[in-house]
């Protein structure tokens, strides 16, 4: 039978899930399929969002820089947005 994850395990899961997070993000800032915030009708700003988010939530301070860098691309690109996920 399945057990039940103990906490160590998902603290190491939610570890590498954050490293994993800070080596994709792009050096502008970003998450996506490298072409820029923007790209492909806004999917370049909600990739951005939705990491950021998820690095927040796993408990990674706002002033890290990955959400520093993050926030400043959702600001500067929110307005490529056409519709909500």
């Amino acid at each position: 039978a399945a057990q039940p994850a103990d906490e160590a395990a998902i603290e190491q899961a939610i570890r590498d899930g954050v490293r994993y997070l800070k080596k994709e993000q792009k050096p502008a800032g970003f998450w996506g399929d490298g072409t820029g915030p923007g790209a492909g009708k806004g999917w370049g700003v909600g990739y951005t969002a939705l990491c950021g988010l998820a690095l927040v939530e796993c408990g990674v301070p706002t002033k890290d820089p990955a959400i520093t860098r993050a926030a400043r691309i959702i600001r500067a690109n929110i307005g490529e947005l056409e519709s909500p996920y």
